[in-house]
Formats: C-alpha cells, sequence, structure tokens
C-alpha cells in the first residue's frame, strides 16, 4: 500500500476480508474499533464522550501497519484509519488513509463529514496525533495518554478499562526498580516535593504497599506517579539529567521507559502462549488436516506458508526479548556494578526501544490470539486448508511482509 494515498481494501490488499475480521477478533494491540462503544453513547444519549467528536471519525477503525526492512532490520509502524463502506457490514470493504490529521482532514472534506473551509475539532486532532505516537492501541497506554486525550472534554472510560490485577502488575516491577534507583543514589525523602513539584503524593496500594516502608518509598512514589502522569517536574528533570540525558525530552524518556515495562509485562503474562504457537508451527497439525486430499504442489505451498510465517514471528520474538534482556543487564549492571553507562543508553534509546518493542509485542500477540482463535484455544490443533491459509496470509502480513 501506497501510505500516502487512499487504499480500498478488497481480496488484493493485505487488509482483506479475511485478515480484517481476524485483526478484529485478535486484540486491541494493533487495532481500534470504537464502533461498539460509539453506538451505545449514542444510544444513551452520550455521544458527547465519544473518542472523536466527527461522526464519521467514530465509525473509523484504526490499525497499525506493521512493515520491517529485512537489509537493516529495522521495523516501522504506520497508523491508518479505514472507513467501512458500509458501518453495519465492517468486512464488506472501505478505504484505508494514513491516520494523519492532515491527510485525515482532506478525506472528511472529501466525503462530506466537514463542510467546505470547515477544520477539525482541536479535540479530534490531538486524538489522531496520540494515536499515531502509540505503538499499540492497549487500553493501558491509551490510559497513560488519557490526561492529553481529554485535553479538550473527557472521553467515557469504557476506552480505558483496564483491570486492577493487570494495572498493579504493570506497576510493580516499575516501583521495584524506581525505589532500588533511589536507594543507590542514597535520595532522602524530603527530596519528594520536588519530585511532584510540590503536588500531593499518592498512597500505594495493592502490591506497591508492601514496600511502601521501605528507605526512599516517599521518592520512589513521587517519581512512580511523575512517571505514570507524564509530568516533567523539576525532581524528575534533575533525575533524567543525572544520567547526563536532556532534560528536555524528560517527557518523552518517561512516557518510553513506562512503556516498555508494560510490554515487558505483556511478555511475561504471554510467553506460554507466544511458546504455544511455535510449538503448534513446528508440528504437523500446522499443515491442513484434510492434505491427504490435496495435490502435493498445494501442500508444499503450505509448507512455504508456513516456513514463512514462522521466521517472520521467530525474527519479532527474538528481537523482542533481545530489549527485554539489553534493559535488564543494564539495570543490573548500574545496581551491581555500578556502572551507569548501559542504563544512560537505554534511557537515551528508550523511545525508539519503545516503537520497536511495541510493534513486534502487537504482531506476536495478534499472531497468538489468531491461532488459538483458529484452534479453538488449541483444542482442535488441525484445521482444513480453507482456514489454514488466510491465517497464514494474515500472519506474514501482519509481521511486515507486504507486497
Amino acid at each position: 500500500m501506497r501510505p500516502e494515498t487512499a487504499t480500498h481494501l478488497g481480496a488484493s490488499s493485505f487488509m482483506n476480508r479475511e485478515a480484517l475480521g481476524m485483526l478484529l477478533r485478535s486484540g486491541r494491540f494493533l487495532c481500534f474499533d470504537s464502533t461498539d462503544i460509539y453506538q451505545s453513547l449514542v444510544a444513551h444519549q452520550a455521544g458527547d464522550k465519544a473518542m472523536f467528536d466527527n461522526k464519521a471519525l467514530n465509525g473509523g477503525i484504526l490499525f497499525k501497519e506493521v512493515t520491517r526492512d529485512e537489509e537493516d532490520d529495522e521495523l516501522s509502524l504506520t497508523t491508518r484509519i479505514y472507513f467501512p463502506y458500509d458501518e453495519q457490514s465492517k468486512l464488506d470493504g472501505g478505504e484505508s488513509i494514513l491516520a494523519a490529521p492532515e491527510v485525515v482532514q482532506k478525506m472528511m472534506l472529501r466525503r462530506g463529514a466537514l463542510k467546505e473551509n470547515e477544520m477539525m475539532s482541536t479535540h479530534d486532532q490531538t486524538v489522531l496525533r496520540v494515536f499515531n505516537q502509540v505503538p499499540t492501541f492497549d487500553p493501558f497506554l491509551l490510559l497513560s495518554q488519557r490526561r492529553e486525550l481529554e485535553t479538550e472534554r473527557p472521553i467515557d472510560r469504557r476506552f480505558f478499562d483496564i483491570d486492577e490485577k493487570t494495572w498493579q502488575g504493570i506497576r510493580r516491577p516499575v516501583m521495584h526498580k524506581i525505589s532500588v534507583l533511589v536507594s543507590k543514589a542514597g535520595l532522602a525523602d524530603d527530596v519528594a516535593a520536588d519530585i511532584t513539584g510540590g503536588a500531593p503524593r499518592e498512597e500505594p496500594e495493592g502490591p506497591e504497599a508492601a514496600i511502601a516502608s521501605s528507605p526512599g518509598a516517599s521518592v520512589a512514589n513521587a517519581i512512580l506517579n511523575a512517571m505514570w502522569t507524564g509530568e516533567p517536574t523539576p525532581g524528575v528533570k534533575a533525575f533524567i539529567s543525572s544520567f547526563r540525558l536532556d532534560v528536555d525530552k524528560t517527557q518523552e524518556i518517561l512516557f518510553a521507559w513506562k512503556g516498555i515495562n508494560y510490554y515487558e509485562y505483556l511478555n511475561r503474562t504471554m510467553f506460554d502462549s507466544f511458546v504455544g504457537l511455535f510449538r503448534w508451527l513446528a508440528g504437523e497439525d500446522s499443515l491442513p488436516r484434510d492434505q491427504m486430499m490435496m495435490e502435493t504442489s498445494l501442500v508444499d505451498r503450505f509448507k512455504a506458508q508456513r516456513k514463512t510465517a514462522r521466521l517472520q514471528l521467530k525474527l519479532h520474538f527474538e528481537r523482542v526479548q533481545k530489549h527485554l534482556r539489553d534493559y535488564n543487564a543494564a539495570f543490573d549492571a548500574l545496581i551491581e556494578g555500578d556502572d551507569p553507562g548501559a542504563f544512560q543508553t537505554f534511557l537515551q534509546n528508550a523511545p525508539g526501544t519503545f516503537t520497536d518493542i511495541g510493534g513486534s509485542v502487537g504482531v506476536l500477540a495478534h499472531a497468538t490470539n489468531a491461532y488459538l482463535d483458529l484452534t479453538q484455544d488449541g483444542r482442535k490443533p488441525a484445521v482444513k486448508g480453507d482456514q489454514l491459509s488466510p491465517f497464514y496470509d494474515f500472519v506474514t502480513a501482519l509481521a511486515g511482509q507486504h507486497s
């Protein structure tokens, strides 16, 4: 797909009917479909709390297109928005464009969703900008950007829903790392006000309460709260400056660091499922169960599809694991070896790592969920060829192998 033009989604494009269906069913990592929530809000006369102001935008589906350059192994993410021709039949074709505000503006004018010379609302432009910035559309990442998304007006909480177990599961390891850093630096509790900029400090809850009485807990909680809200307070800037980094990039670095910790949590919770997918791809069940009725050439085609899918997913899996190993090795070198160099490099590169690891985790998560859907959670691992071929087409395209 040429990114600067609209794409009419048909059988020959990546986002064909089968692929779009799999994308919608396999989670919100690389796909954001708010149409059901929007219709519910309208039905309850609460449309003013939809994600977008513009009705047409609320009928669109945003997705991330992953592209991997094999020559230099660079990963890039493009955010697109898909407008179904029929909002009641999302899979029956539509038009997709870049989700950049200026591109969407032109599209809205052409579709009559905006009047001549009318501009998209500031709110809608902000939402599109945020959606372009985040590597995935997980509720956690949107929740962490809620303050910016709601600059102009409130948005219904269902767009940000995240259960308490997940929330605490993400925050706890971050709190541990920050506590260790604070203790290592010998910071005293009396600098907490400077860290938070004088704002009241939230008392730790759940798993965090277990370390609330540790040395430097007030400072650690203050840094964590600043990190979660994205506030570049003087104390947090001092923390970033202590690693000889550009303090003007404090907010960007904090958000990326937070996101990397989220992806580490997601990798940990889905790791066994990732392994299950790879085991399936290595076995006979990942070939058509009706292969005995097929010509040899067709079976060979399935084997080639499987090999490509396995290779591409392996590259994404190894990318994620390497990033996380490097992150934790850098932290350990700082804490155990008094060598801040690697962690300084990690923080400096955090924004790029955030995008890179997010794209790969998103690919793995969608592919894994599509596999679980295809095989009924692994209970029926062997499926017919007419189901298997679209799955392999989806996975290889999802992993960045677009024609």
